[in-house]
């Protein structure tokens, strides 16, 4: 395989699971974005779910 495929893959991949993460974000912020901006300035991770937040 040559370098440029597996950088290829590699984009797409990180694309791919980018997508399922900003669904969880643009969720977490219809929930409620003060507890998505409190999530994020207290270090909790930011695809915390509300209740874990």
């Amino acid at each position: 395989m040559s370098l440029a495929f597996l950088v290829y893959m590699e984009i797409f991949v990180l694309l791919f699971t980018g997508e399922k993460y900003w669904k969880k974000i643009t969720e977490i912020v219809k929930a409620g974005e003060n507890v998505a901006v409190l999530a994020v300035e207290h270090g909790y991770p930011i695809f915390a779910t509300k209740e874990e937040a």
